[in-house]
């Protein structure tokens, strides 16, 4: 037995260090889709087609954690109503209100004490954080559109990621202030940072987890209670920490609503992406809304969306650091005086390019604090705006992953994600979230609890001659399911699933043109289920 335990500790470890490190965009060209051998093809298929199989055989035999329940058990709460009805033109008298608040998750906290870990990147020795390069904020907006339907909050940590379950945690404890306040959708996304304080649980104790946990979850499911709590990278005081202050500033962010107009712009930042692997697919902006208070005497406060993935100080450090965010954000304040927040966009395979000013990087200071003020300076260049009608519609919906990829089912039943997971069966799903906004009468929003392949959202995906499986992708993109309102994406929102990849481009976890998007991809099928039931939820509104 032994034996048989090493054995499955080494291969665990090896296929987990492979995703840790290899799943995270650092460079791209942009280059004609590269022709594969069916040889070839037939080869890694097979090869993933093994590694799929023996970890399957892994996980069998590992007790799943005492909050998996069977599918026909589950009960769904803290999804939100959102505005019950939409309206296809502003309401009588409509106006725009917005407040704004931010503060700091680590005040308080003493994250050097070596029970935190350092996210982005799993690593078999345990990544304690030995510096404190900048701060880690969640940042909030409250809007309503003056109708009378209620209010929607927008949460955004500095953050790796953030289970639904967490999500729906902060509604819970907010809910009742919610109520009183006629909140119909609370929203938490994060900026998936690659050095934050571990808020997901899949960077910790590695060898904890794989001896302990199987063994934690047989004792917790024999007693029906948590007895041992599982070992992971989360630290249950920094996350109640998180949870709070979270709740703390959504409700300032409410009181501080004040009435105004909201403009919109983007502006082209091509030159700082890199987009790694086909269709290249990106819209290559960042898109600008720009409140302005009625109150000459208020702060302007602007949020916006990046495709750029947060992974500039690397993915195996132990430094702690917002990356290239913060820098865009005190870039923000310093020069336009206005306060600031940032979603991240359609980001599966992208990465940051500091070539354009790497001669010009000042001593002490990284490339990805000069992106990060170099971004600040494009968003303070656009000049060209429209106003957005003081419209809001949202809805969400509760929807359901299978887990396919074998390696994540061993990593959820080792409780390295601690997702809420429902068994049907043979089938393992994950409990997620969707969700659909429209602002003004041009803007639509997808609230996607992941990073979604671009190609998806707007269109321009692999045809059958140059994808991976020799098919094509038949569904309509995101863009063409809401008409003429031009979409844009907000990733990682009340959710962190994965990649979300086209079907017909699923390669095989060990090609190396996958760049291993696939080792951290729930499975084939997820894009499927996301772009039907985001179809779905857009037509039935």
């Amino acid at each position: 037995m032994k034996k048989k335990s090493v054995k499955i500790l080494a291969l665990l470890l090896s296929l987990v260090f492979v995703m840790g490190t290899a799943a995270v965009p650092v460079s791209a060209a942009d280059e004609e889709v590269p022709e594969v051998s069916k040889i070839e093809k037939a080869f890694f298929d097979f090869t993933d087609d093994l590694v799929n199989g023996l970890v399957s055989a892994i996980a069998a035999i590992i007790p799943a954690p005492l909050e998996w329940i069977s599918e026909a058990d589950y009960k769904s709460e803290y999804v939100p109503t959102g505005t019950e009805k939409f309206l296809d033109a502003p309401a009588t008298n409509a106006k725009w209100s917005l407040g704004y608040a931010q503060d700091s998750l680590l005040e308080g906290q003493n994250v050097l004490d070596k029970t935190h870990y350092v996210s982005g990147g799993i690593a078999v020795s345990p990544k304690y954080p030995e510096e404190i390069v900048d701060d880690s904020k969640v940042r909030v907006i409250a809007m309503n559109d003056g109708s009378g339907r209620g209010t929607v909050v927008f949460a955004v940590l500095d953050a790796y990621g953030l289970s639904n379950k967490d999500v729906r945690e902060i509604r819970n404890r907010i809910d009742s202030f919610a109520q009183k306040n006629n909140i119909v959708s609370v929203n938490v996304a994060v900026l998936h940072q690659h050095s934050a304080v571990d808020t997901f649980g899949m960077n910790g104790d590695i060898i904890k987890a794989v001896f302990l946990n199987p063994a934690i979850n047989l004792i917790n499911a024999m007693f029906n209670r948590e007895v041992f709590r599982p070992f992971n990278g989360k630290n249950e005081i920094f996350q109640n920490n998180l949870f709070n202050v979270t709740v703390d500033t959504i409700e300032t962010a409410v009181a501080q609503m004040e009435p105004g107009k909201l403009m919109y712009g983007t502006v082209d930042v091509s030159e700082y992406l890199n987009d790694k692997r086909p269709p290249y697919a990106l819209q290559n902006t960042l898109n600008r809304f720009r409140f302005v208070p009625d109150d000459e005497n208020s702060e302007e406060t602007w949020f916006s969306t990046s495709e750029i993935h947060c992974v500039g100080n690397g993915v195996q450090g132990t430094q702690i650091t917002a990356d290239y965010p913060y820098y865009m954000e005190k870039y923000v304040n310093d020069v336009a005086g206005a306060n600031f927040m940032l979603l991240m966009g359609a980001e599966l395979a992208t990465g940051q390019r500091h070539e354009p000013f790497e001669k010009e990087i000042p001593e002490g200071m990284e490339g990805y604090m000069v992106l990060g003020e170099k971004l600040g300076e494009r968003l303070v260049s656009i000049t060209e705006e429209r106003e957005v009608a003081p419209l809001l519609n949202i809805t969400h919906k509760e929807v359901k992953f299978n887990i396919e990829n074998q390696i994540i089912l061993l990593a959820a039943k080792a409780c390295l994600f601690e997702n809420q997971a429902v068994i049907n069966g043979g089938d393992v799903k994950v409990v997620s979230e969707i969700g659909y906004m429209e602002l003004g009468t041009d803007l639509a929003v997808a609230l996607v609890p992941g990073e979604i392949e671009a190609s998806i959202a707007f269109g321009g995906a692999l045809d059958k001659t140059n994808s991976w499986t020799g098919t094509d992708w038949i569904y309509d993109s995101m863009q063409k399911t809401v008409g003429d309102r031009e979409l844009l994406v907000f990733g990682l929102c009340n959710d962190q699933v994965g990649y979300i990849v086209p079907t017909n481009d699923y390669m095989p976890m060990l090609w190396e043109d996958s760049k291993s998007i696939e080792f951290v991809s729930l499975g084939s099928q997820t894009a499927v289920v996301y772009i039907g039931e985001f179809n779905e939820l857009v037509k039935s509104k």
